[in-house]
């Protein structure tokens, strides 16, 4: 064989080794880069997910704190009620009270006035 020719055939195989060399090589950055934007996105995702449970989570609370206000309003307005209901028929209680008083004190001179003439 000539040696030109030999040479031209390692030179091609040579160099058709060391491109499939290289495209490996590019191959396997290139599944590690995108591994890694996997990963990225992966924990960007978790993260996100963390947020959103811990906005939930905050606004389930702000709703029960609504909630218990109104439902203290709610409350302190039935006491309040309550308690004017109470003062009325305390009120009511001492005009009862005045009024026997006043009738037994009228029974009492009525029949004063009875043994006088009698």
């Amino acid at each position: 064989m000539d040696p030109k020719l030999l040479s031209l055939a390692l030179g091609g195989l040579l160099g058709v080794a060391i491109s499939f060399i290289i495209l490996q090589i590019l191959a396997r950055n290139g599944m590690n880069l995108a591994r890694g934007k996997a990963q990225e996105i992966l924990s960007a995702a978790s993260l996100q997910a963390e947020v959103t449970r811990k906005e939930a989570d905050l606004q389930a609370k702000e709703e029960a704190i609504k909630r218990r206000e109104a439902l203290e309003r709610e409350i302190d307005d039935a006491r309040k009620g309550f308690r004017e209901q109470e003062k009325r028929l305390e009120k009511r209680g001492d005009l009862l009270d005045q009024k026997l008083d006043l009738l037994n004190k009228k029974e009492r001179d009525f029949e004063s006035v009875q043994r006088y003439l009698a």
